[in-house]
């Protein structure tokens, strides 16, 4: 008996099921029977619709290593696949790739055959119908070329042909701004190396990352030279669906928590190569969350309050304010950008200025109560002696500052 069976027995007058009186007791087991039949029918399709999604699928390339692309056993496997590991693990997600070609990999996720694209180089007209992340990656588009041909700059191949990738925005990039210079689109990484050194092109442009690891990979390492000079940078970023703020919002916690230390040590797996690290440069520095940058970027400098009186935490040397306060402060300045200036003065006035708005942060104070207009850090010695922060102006630094 199917479902519509079931159904249309609902709507028969009460005296037709099988001829049975309404009050007699076979009529009452038969309708109980009918009944637990229409709720076995109905309820598997209510829990399909109910269930939740445990694992979140992430489209990602099977040709763009180093970054994503099948091993040798047809895995997942890349810079990019480790880093989605690690998110996972911080989000406490479980994922899943789902491999195709370059192109493919947009339409699973247009198609919402995965829930996040593991990473492209983003513009928005391109992508009108996605929302990207925040930068999880920057690298450089090179010219390669062979050896024996050595140029130093792209424009001495003005009138000459170079091949890049077909549709790709790397192709766009040479029409709009070297528009002496031919280009051949070539649909595959490989044939971007083969017209190369058949002589049809006097070399191609690449992701510098993508194309040191196609030429190594086809043996031709002793033949092919990258120019130093990157034509420009891009930065990549994840996407998912318009509409999935909520996952938006998961994929860009997720990566806040991983430390650029951590993204340094999954980096340097897969790129040999240190001047061609992203996250080399950056394994020392302190990644602040949206809400400190945002700050940061909208107070530029800020001021310090300094009493250069008391050696070795701080003093003058011809002019100059050293100390150990100041080389703190200056270790602050590289790990995280932020940019202070000293106003020099004594004790007793520093704390009127540090009312009056005057001054941000006073360092090297001794932990007082009944200061309401300070907020303390932990203590930069052994000793009491802290830096403090006027509460109205600096009270969104309070997280980063406390990190050091």
């Amino acid at each position: 008996m199917d479902r519509r069976e079931v159904f249309r027995f609902k709507y028969l007058p009460l005296t037709d099921y099988m001829g049975q009186h309404p009050g007699s007791l076979d009529f009452m087991k038969r309708k109980s029977a009918l009944l637990l039949i229409i709720l076995l029918l109905a309820t598997p399709v209510v829990a399909e619709e109910q269930q939740p999604k445990d694992t979140l699928v992430i489209a990602n390339s099977s040709d763009f290593e180093p970054f994503t692309f099948l091993n040798a056993e047809g895995e997942p496997a890349g810079m990019f696949v480790d880093i989605w590991r690690l998110w996972a693990q911080k989000t406490g997600k479980q994922i899943e790739f789902l491999s195709s070609d370059w192109n493919t990999s947009f339409e699973n996720l247009k198609n919402q055959k995965a829930d996040i694209h593991s990473g492209f180089l983003y513009t928005p007209e391109h992508f009108e119908w996605m929302s990207s992340s925040q930068p999880i990656y920057e690298s450089g588009v090179s010219l390669f070329y062979l050896l024996k041909q050595g140029y130093s700059d792209i424009m001495e191949l003005s009138g000459q042909t170079i091949a890049a990738l077909r549709g790709s925005q790397l192709e766009q990039f040479l029409i709009k701004n070297y528009p002496d210079i031919r280009v051949l689109a070539c649909d595959t990484r490989e044939e971007l190396i083969k017209v190369s050194r058949e002589g049809k092109t006097k070399g191609f442009i690449a992701i510098s990352q993508v194309g040191q690891s196609v030429i190594d990979r086809m043996g031709l390492t002793g033949e092919f030279e990258m120019n130093d000079k990157h034509l420009y940078s891009e930065k990549f970023c994840t996407g998912v669906l318009k509409k999935n703020t909520e996952l938006l919002a998961l994929v860009d916690k997720g990566f806040n928590d991983i430390s650029y230390q951590e993204l340094s040590e999954i980096e340097s797996r897969w790129i040999q190569n240190p001047t061609q690290r992203y996250y080399y440069k950056l394994a020392n520095i302190i990644r602040l969350t949206p809400e400190e940058d945002a700050w940061l970027k909208n107070h530029k400098t800020i001021r310090v309050g300094m009493s250069p009186v008391i050696p070795p935490l701080k003093f003058s040397d011809k002019g100059v304010i050293k100390g150990i306060e100041p080389d703190y402060l200056n270790l602050l300045s590289e790990l995280t950008g932020i940019q202070f200036e000293y106003v020099i003065c004594d004790f007793p006035v520093m704390d009127a200025k540090v009312k009056a708005g005057e001054i941000d942060i006073q360092t090297g104070h001794r932990c007082p109560g009944g200061y309401p207009v300070y907020e303390w850090n932990r203590c930069t010695e052994r000793k009491k002696s802290r830096h403090c922060k006027r509460s109205e102006t600096l009270r969104q630094t309070t997280q980063p500052l406390s990190r050091y």
